[in-house]
């Protein structure tokens, strides 16, 4: 079975005025106050209609996704996440900003590079956790449309 998402990682009041803004889905609730914004290429295709060039140490690392995320991170840091794994093989991606300055990668690598990332936003293993992905609750979902349907059932219960 297959982990394919990508989306921004920022606390949740944040990430929700970003999906407004742009008239984006909800993000998903993460732990310690992070919300999770699923970006597929089609929406960031319609947020960035033009992207400038891609930096290749990511799939969807363009000029004007690195602008947003320096953008949202004036008032605290901001991770940009990909995940393409089937099998067990594959990669995992990540970036972090913080008062408009990139602080982390952007990174992609087989594992770790989220983890580093979820660090860097205050968040940490428990015992009995694997690392910061599993703590943060990346496990949950498996690709962004189901992330995206949780959060959609999520708000609508409010």
């Amino acid at each position: 079975m297959g982990h394919y998402i990508s989306g921004i990682v920022a606390k949740v009041d944040s990430v929700r005025e970003f999906a407004s803004s742009a008239r984006l889905h909800p993000p998903a609730l993460l732990t310690n106050g992070l919300g999770f914004l699923p970006l597929s290429d089609d929406h960031l295709d319609s947020l960035f209609t033009v992207q400038g060039p891609f930096d290749n140490s990511m799939t969807y690392m363009s000029d004007a996704l690195k602008t947003a995320l320096s953008e949202m991170s004036a008032g605290g840091p901001v991770a940009f996440i990909e995940t393409e794994y089937f099998g067990g093989q594959g990669a995992q991606g990540a970036t972090v900003y913080d008062h408009g300055q990139c602080v982390f990668g952007p990174i992609t690598n087989d594992a770790g590079a989220i983890s580093a990332a979820m660090k860097l936003l205050g968040v940490t293993a428990a015992p009995g956790q694997h690392d910061e992905f599993e703590a943060v609750g990346f496990c949950r979902h498996r690709n962004n449309e189901d992330w995206i349907d949780e959060a959609t059932q999520n708000q609508q219960a409010e």
